[in-house]
């Protein structure tokens, strides 16, 4: 027997003994959580904290962004399946699938989606205005956008199981 779950929950409805997986998908549940977030808020930070000792407040700002888009991106919106699914016994479910496209089982607008949206968006603003207010020049502005834009873009809901030009397509 299958049990069905409510993407808002991240439990099983069934308590059944006689099934010997549970349906959350282990590979997003704990980004699914509410506690994660302080804690991802406060790895950027404290990216920016090791970063500040060698750089300037500004600079360690632009570093941390650029850095924190590569990753996400990569990890969000690269990186398809999940890690270890002999385990999870998924088999095979969100092999073609991006982190992204798996949280909250692909429902937009979700909490989750909505708060990691608007951190990339308010991190962006953010250094966006150090990088005008310490005077730096366009070249800074591209980057920082250009590191922006793929991460924004592929949190958008019509981007949603898209793969531009077949790249990263099986």
């Amino acid at each position: 027997m299958v049990s069905q779950v409510r993407p808002s929950e991240g439990r099983r409805l069934s308590q059944s003994k006689d099934e010997d997986f549970e349906m959350v998908n282990r590979n997003t549940g704990y980004l699914e959580d509410w506690r994660m977030w302080p804690l991802y808020v406060g790895l950027v930070l404290g990216g920016y904290s090791v970063l500040s000792f060698f750089f300037t407040t500004a600079v360690s700002w632009i570093l941390v962004h650029n850095a924190h888009n590569i990753i996400t991106f990569v990890l969000f919106h690269w990186v398809k399946g999940v890690p270890f699914s002999d385990i999870y016994k998924v088999q095979g479910k969100y092999d073609k699938l991006t982190l992204w496209e798996q949280l909250d089982n692909g429902v937009q607008y979700s909490s989750t989606r909505k708060f990691f949206t608007a951190e990339l968006i308010i991190l962006y603003l953010f250094v966006l205005h150090l990088s005008i207010e310490n005077g730096y020049g366009v070249l800074v502005f591209i980057v920082n956008t250009a590191t922006f834009l793929p991460c924004m873009i592929g949190k958008l809901p019509f981007m949603n199981r898209v793969r531009i030009l077949g790249i990263n397509k099986d």
